[in-house]
């Protein structure tokens, strides 16, 4: 027997680095990933076999001790600030669930999934944000220090990616942490009221600044009367709003790099789950 869980890549409207609190976005990017009993606990992931801490780790919180073969696909670039981690760490959850034919509450895989982050050393602050817009679509306010929701809106819109060929900077986190917060407390404050837009502007001009990434593709976004900002600690940029406004960004982001057309689903990445 084998079960197959699903789920989105995210997009960041804030970072939760700075005071804890994050919002994130689902974006139509997905990680699948297969798991059936064996006789040992391996990942298979592009072909090669391999021990994983993570899934050794999902196994103990969800109390299996039988072994599992893992195999993973996925459409989500890694390392660019797409919450791969948070979307295979997901997928995982909601395949076991299912194989194991465990009843799963949304919000406690998510809890589940920051606890796994923080565990295994993957994330700085757990990602609830990442992994609530990962599993649950649209879009999400949440407090990853105390692991809770505090905003959810399903809203569909046009997105785009822009994945730059450049690499990830150097993350200063204290300094991520100890700068000017006020303008990410003012951010928070903003997607709390449902102000996402504002929001991701502020915390794209806070992070590019310590981060030092190009702020261009998102004046350049914006010009075009979307909504864009760094996601994550980068290197990818985000945007998302009318399918108009965003073939019109493609012509100037397609000078930076890769650029990806997707869309925002609102819809619960569990609602893939096969039968």
């Amino acid at each position: 027997m084998k079960a197959t869980g699903v789920a989105y890549a995210a997009g960041t409207v804030i970072n939760a680095l700075s005071l804890g609190v994050g919002s994130a976005f689902a974006l139509n990017l997905k990680t699948i990933t297969e798991v059936e009993k064996s006789k040992e606990t391996v990942l298979v992931s592009d072909g090669l076999k391999s021990k994983s801490q993570i899934v050794e780790t999902a196994l103990e919180y969800l109390g299996i001790k039988e072994g599992v073969t893992v195999k993973v696909k996925s459409s989500i670039p890694k390392s660019s600030g797409l919450g791969s981690s948070s979307a295979f760490v997901n997928s995982l959850l909601l395949a076991l669930s299912k194989l194991f034919d465990l009843d799963f509450d949304p919000i406690e895989i998510v809890k589940i999934n920051a606890k796994i982050s923080l565990d295994c050393g993957i994330s700085y602050t757990g990602a609830m944000d990442d992994a609530a817009a990962s599993l649950l679509g649209g879009f999400v306010v949440t407090d990853n220090k105390k692991l809770e929701l505090l905003r959810h809106d399903k809203i569909n819109s046009r997105a785009a990616i822009l994945i730059p060929p450049w690499n990830r900077k150097k993350i200063d986190v204290d300094k991520m942490r100890h700068g000017e917060t006020e303008i990410i407390k003012s951010a928070i404050d903003l997607a709390l009221e449902g102000m996402y837009c504002e929001a991701m502007k502020l915390n794209s001009d806070y992070c590019c600044a310590i981060l030092g990434y190009d702020t261009t593709p998102v004046r350049l976004a914006e010009k075009s009367n979307l909504c864009a900002g760094l996601s994550g600690n980068g290197p990818a940029y985000v945007a998302f709003g009318s399918s108009v406004d965003i073939c019109r960004l493609l012509g100037e982001w397609t000078k930076f790099g890769k650029v990806i057309l997707t869309t925002i689903p609102s819809d619960p990445a569990f609602k893939h789950l096969n039968s």
